[in-house]
């Protein structure tokens, strides 16, 4: 009995570290990615990030709902929010613009 008291606190505490480890829900990231429409579940916009992250933004602005348009932004993550979508991790904007394509000069 000591021993799987002492297996579950061991476990217990690993689930702990970890949990804490890792980065907040709400903490603000960056990304860069394009803009994809899926025609899945009535169709819908997500952005795909350059390191493959798939990502659902509650708040897409409409004028940015191009299909292949490249972007950048800063962003939390929606931890709690659930929907029809089965694509993705919802996540709130917070500042969200077109990467601008490099201007040759001629």
């Amino acid at each position: 009995m000591k021993i799987s008291h002492r297996l579950f606190l061991i476990l217990l505490g690993l689930v702990f570290f970890g949990v804490s480890a890792a980065q907040s829900p709400n903490a603000p990231f960056n990304f860069e990615g394009k803009i994809v429409y899926l025609e899945m579940e009535g169709g819908f916009y997500g952005i795909v990030s350059s390191e493959g992250q798939k990502y659902l933004a509650t708040n897409l602005p409409r004028m940015l709902q191009q299909t292949n348009l490249r972007v950048r932004g800063k962003a939390v993550l929606q931890a709690n929010t659930l929907g029809i979508h089965q694509w993705g991790e919802y996540i709130q904007l917070l500042d969200i613009s077109p990467r601008c394509p490099l201007q040759r000069s001629e």
